[in-house]
This record gives C-alpha cells, sequence and structure tokens, in this order.
C-alpha cells in the first residue's frame, strides 16, 4: 500500500510538471480564443503530432500541419492553403504553451522570420474541431494576416 501512495504521489508531482508522455491517439482540437481558427490534432507514442488547420473557418481542412510534442511545448509548422487551393503568403510555425494555454505563431517569408501572433489564448478538447463548436463565425482568422 505504501508503494501505491509513493507511486501516486510520484505521478502527480510529474503530471503537475508537466512532464507527462505525449499524448497518445486522438484526435484533439485546439481552439484558438480570439481567433476563429483551430487545429484538429493527432500524436503517435513518439510525441510526433499531425493533423489539420482549418485557418478559413467554414470547416474546410486543406492545410495539413506536422510537428512534435514535449512536455511543456507542443510545435507544428506548414504553409496553409485555402479551398482554392491558394497558398498563404508565408510558411508558419506554432508553438503552443500546454502550461499557460498559450501560442506563439511564427512565419517566414523564406529569408526573414518574425513574428504573426504572441501569447495568444487556446483551448484543447477532446474530438475533431468544428467551427461551430466555439465560434460561429464570430471572430477573426488568422487567414486575414497574409
Amino acid at each position: 500500500m505504501r508503494k501505491l501512495a509513493v507511486l501516486s504521489i510520484v505521478v502527480l508531482a510529474l503530471i503537475a510538471s508537466g512532464a507527462t508522455p505525449a499524448l497518445a491517439a486522438g484526435p484533439f482540437c485546439l481552439h484558438f480564443v480570439n481567433f476563429c481558427d483551430d487545429i484538429t490534432t493527432t500524436t503517435d507514442n513518439s510525441g510526433n503530432n499531425g493533423g489539420t488547420w482549418d485557418w478559413t473557418c467554414d470547416d474546410i481542412t486543406l492545410t495539413s500541419v506536422l510537428g512534435i510534442q514535449s512536455a511543456g511545448l507542443i510545435t507544428s509548422a506548414t504553409r496553409p492553403v485555402d479551398a482554392n487551393g491558394v497558398p498563404f503568403t508565408y510558411t508558419t510555425n506554432f508553438a503552443f504553451n500546454k502550461k499557460t494555454l498559450t501560442f506563439n505563431l511564427w512565419a517566414t517569408d523564406g529569408t526573414t522570420t518574425f513574428p504573426l501572433q504572441l501569447g495568444q489564448p487556446y483551448t484543447l478538447s477532446a474530438g475533431v474541431c468544428s467551427s461551430s463548436d466555439a465560434h460561429n463565425g464570430k471572430k477573426p482568422s488568422i487567414s486575414g494576416l497574409q
């Protein structure tokens, strides 16, 4: 019984510190609080995550994202395209901080790297994203930044 109590305390301490194992399976939805965009992602046992970014807020997810997850951070990078196949002007890279539930979005034009959004809040929920879940067309899209 004592060993079980000690193990439980160690596990709780690891979870509290953010040193959790990679999220296996999924899907999970990253909802952007101040934007209508969201990312549906799954993570394998090695911490690799992949999914789709609905950056046009119309439930059309033609933009793939690929990244990796660590104890406190999820990163994903992509060059989004819209429903007509028109690419975003920049290649983008997200860094999602799991402790603060904020993300930074960086971009590059191939020459210069610059921030598009810093310290923006997000929420994480189980399941595939749907823009009607949290946004209902009332928030702007990051696509307006192109």
